[in-house]
């Protein structure tokens, strides 16, 4: 008998997008680190200039902040673009 997909025989089971037990240690273990870091962390970054310092921030903000997905635009054709200047 074949597994269907989607339909789990273990009514008990973990609920769909529920990390499982290593992935949750592991983020917890580097959510630790880096919060008995953040001093060592910010004076690090004091140190930088110019686009290293950018270039470390934005990386930063990738796991703070998600990322949005790109997506199509279907115009039918039609491409106005209106810029408002204040």
């Amino acid at each position: 008998m074949p597994f269907e997909k989607g339909v789990s025989g273990n009514v008990n089971g973990r609920r769909p997008g529920t990390a499982n037990k290593l992935t949750r240690l592991h983020r917890e273990f580097v959510q630790n680190l880096l919060d008995k870091q953040q001093g060592k962390i910010r004076r690090e970054l004091k140190k930088l200039e110019g686009k290293e310092y950018l270039s470390i921030v934005l990386t930063l903000m990738e796991f703070s902040i998600p990322k949005l997905n790109r997506t199509e635009l279907n115009t039918n054709g039609i491409t106005r673009i209106k810029v408002i200047r204040k």
